[in-house]
């Protein structure tokens, strides 16, 4: 995978920027895949790839003065920056100065265990994540202002890589039911628990992804970054089947995660149709799509009653009284006793574990940190740059509307505040408002 990912970042020198802008939002399907390994530890393609478009990037003319500019006048890269500073000087003060005081809970290749704070390989790793994703931001963020079409390319890039999500979801769901050639083994190479959670005769669809969860959560964002660029006719025909596969995928993969992405998309379409409500009319897509959708449902509910139950048992109604609801409740309140007893400081990126983004932040940057985070994700959702035509404009509100079905998972669910290089390329996609009337 390094050589492979090695000789796409080498050809892009000679392709372009566009061939790179691809090459990266597709890499960011592959969170499990290791390209290299350093001491020990596994390089995302998504990061090896990021350093070949920076690295062609950097040639050109003003780079540096112009990232600059960016985050001195951009209100959400100046906070999404300031956030990042604060978060890794936070993880080098705070284990110095609670060394001893405070106790983690952490992960290690013998299990999870409670020690005390020092400063670890979890505060290296997510100081790097937390470098990649502000990389992530400024390096999309820049592309997009010295070239407004790229955000169509970007948008794009996306479509069809969710259309690779959907051959590797329906690949594992080919593999589980009728024995076809396992061919997406391959790219779960990289230090991650590959988690079987399939229900008997039922399977939890996880395409690449270490787990559902994570997968159904990532292809929600996908499938609600699609429809909306239908609704609004960008590459219709292209969007309207990545959207209706995704999402369908979500449904069939019965993870709480994604059923809580589909439920965040379910509110951000009806209320994208409060004024056609009010008018007394639905939208021929809305009302199509719903009617769709509650067919299936009803025809999957008839012929596959039991399994359905087994899984909506397993997966919803129980789903907090179950152990690894319980463990995770465990992990929340110990995080949580961290904040406390660092006075709100926070035990630094990496410092612990929990299961919600809200409790990973607070009780690893602190009130400062997350209020910065806060901060830098409203002036995103305001938007910061002003889109210079319609499609501008239809692919910020799109990406703005993935941002929010990708965090609210997150909140329920997210162990790290890493949220992979595909959150942060909507984020930046999502920076961008109308010009002001």
């Amino acid at each position: 995978m390094g050589v492979i990912t090695a000789l796409l970042g080498i050809w892009g020198q000679l392709a372009g920027v566009r061939f790179l802008v691809y090459s990266l939002v597709i890499s960011s399907l592959f969170v499990a895949t290791s390209a290299i390994s350093l001491a020990g530890k596994p390089i995302l393609v998504a990061f090896l790839l990021l350093a070949f478009l920076l690295l062609y990037l950097i040639r050109t003319p003003g780079f540096l003065h112009r990232v600059w500019y960016l985050i001195q006048n951009n209100q959400a890269i100046k906070w999404f920056t300031a956030y990042c500073v604060f978060a890794v000087i936070v993880s080098v003060v705070a284990p110095t100065v609670f060394a001893g005081q405070v106790k983690i809970l952490t992960f290690s290749a013998e299990g999870v265990f409670v020690g005390d704070l020092n400063f670890n390989t979890g505060h290296i790793a997510q100081i790097i994540y937390a470098l990649a994703a502000l990389t992530i931001f400024l390096t999309v963020s820049f592309i997009i202002q010295t070239n407004k079409s790229f955000q169509s390319v970007f948008a794009s890039a996306i479509l069809w890589m969710g259309v690779i999500n959907i051959f590797f979801a329906v690949s594992d769901l080919l593999n589980f039911y009728i024995g076809f050639p396992d061919i997406i083994s391959v790219f779960r190479n990289a230090e991650y628990a590959m988690l079987d959670q399939s229900f008997g005769s039922v399977r939890r669809v996880a395409g690449i992804f270490p787990e559902t969860s994570a997968f159904s959560s990532f292809t929600a964002a996908v499938g609600c970054f699609a429809f909306f660029l239908y609704r609004a006719g960008f590459r219709s025909q292209l969007s309207r089947n990545v959207a209706a596969a995704s999402l369908l995928l979500v449904v069939l993969a019965t993870s709480t995660s994604g059923y809580v992405g589909l439920a965040m998309f379910a509110l951000l379409v009806a209320l994208s149709e409060m004024r056609q409500l009010r008018r007394g009319y639905l939208s021929k897509v809305v009302f199509f799509a719903a009617i769709s959708g509650l067919s299936v449902a009803l025809l999957m509910f008839i012929l596959f009653y039991e399994q359905i139950m087994l899984v909506l048992d397993a997966a919803v109604f129980n789903k907090l009284g179950s152990d690894s609801g319980m463990e995770r409740f465990s992990w929340n309140s110990l995080a949580w006793g961290d904040f406390l007893e660092t006075y709100g400081f926070g035990v630094g990126l990496g410092g612990n574990r929990a299961s919600s983004l809200l409790i990973v932040l607070l009780s690893n940057v602190g009130w400062i940190g997350f209020t910065l985070y806060c901060m830098a994700f409203f002036h995103v959702m305001k938007g910061s740059f002003i889109a210079q035509d319609s499609e501008q404009a239809v692919i910020g509100s799109a990406a703005k509307k993935g941002v929010l079905v990708a965090l609210l998972p997150a909140m329920a669910a997210a162990t790290a505040p890493f949220q992979g290089t595909f959150f942060y390329i909507l984020l930046a996609l999502a920076n961008i408002r109308t010009k002001d009337k």
